[in-house]
């Protein structure tokens, strides 16, 4: 019964979700980085994080078992530099995080531990390019929701995954590697798409901070 009433109530919310409304501003609109870290510095936002650089030698050549890290394409040794330098940024720039959210995938996991010290996995991340047409409109409708959904107070929501989900939720297109872009949640209201921080800037903030 317990579990009925979880997969009911995870139906109306997708249902209550299906026609979410998607706010984008211009190109020339979207907000700079400098005034996104000002922005997200107060909390209230949720911030999705394409995996940092990955090592391109290598391909996923079994996702049957996600556990497992040997059948996958990982973190690059810039990656995980990537990543790292994205957890100090965020940590002095005083960014605060609530809830980190990951696709099972290791070089999303890898690159949520490495730069927020934890990440909760989240089998509705998972890398839509080997979805059938059903699978895949239903991760988008659940990463709307997501989008969507207001953080605890002074914290930002981060999730952690690949480009086709954000692309088929949303019509962005997630590029470089470890790129954030940033989303204002209006709860039933859907989502604002306001900008976008590529993995090169980090570096320049925490030299602006010193």
């Amino acid at each position: 019964m317990k579990i009925f009433r979880v997969s009911l109530l995870v139906r109306l919310m997708l249902f209550l979700f299906a026609c979410i409304q998607i706010s984008f501003v211009g190109a020339d609109e979207l907000k700079s980085s400098e005034v996104l870290i000002d922005d997200i510095r107060k909390g209230g936002y949720v911030l999705y994080f394409r995996h940092a650089a990955t090592n391109r030698s290598q391909t996923d050549i079994d996702t049957s078992n996600l556990d497992d890290c040997s059948t996958q394409r990982n973190l690059s040794e810039k990656g995980r530099e990537q990543s790292r330098v994205i957890g100090k940024a965020f940590r002095e720039l005083d960014i605060p995080v609530g809830t980190v959210l990951t696709s099972p995938y290791c070089r999303c996991v890898d690159t949520a531990m490495l730069a927020f010290g934890r990440g909760i996995k989240r089998q509705d991340l998972q890398f839509t390019i080997s979805k059938d047409k059903q699978e895949t409109q239903r991760l988008s409708d659940v990463l709307k929701v997501m989008l969507a959904t207001i953080p605890a107070a002074g914290t930002n929501t981060v999730l952690v995954g690949h480009t086709g989900n954000l692309r088929e939720a949303t019509n962005v297109w997630p590029k470089p590697e470890a790129v954030m872009h940033v989303f204002e949640p209006l709860g039933v209201n859907g989502f604002k798409h306001i900008g976008r921080i590529e993995p090169d800037r980090w570096q320049v903030f925490l030299q602006k901070n010193r």
